[in-house]
């Protein structure tokens, strides 16, 4: 059975923040190195590219909004 987007991204969230990242805060509040980590490694789970114009602090911001915003790239 294939896992939904949010359980992918929680995955990948939790491989470059740690396991005892607080994933359920309303925002993930994160540094600049960590969130390009981020970005780099949803890029690589999902096979897509991100373009650097595109506002990373407030895609990154929450789960909610990453998966929001993967959701988009697939229409």
């Amino acid at each position: 059975m294939p896992e939904s987007i949010r359980e992918k991204v929680i995955e990948v969230l939790r491989g470059v923040l740690g396991p005892d990242a607080d994933l359920q805060n309303t925002r993930l509040e994160l540094e600049s190195l960590k969130m390009l980590e981020v970005v780099v490694a949803l890029e690589n789970e999902f096979g897509i590219h991100i373009p650097e114009d595109v506002p990373l602090a407030r895609i990154t911001s929450s789960v909610d909004n990453i998966v929001k915003f993967l959701k988009k790239l697939e229409r």
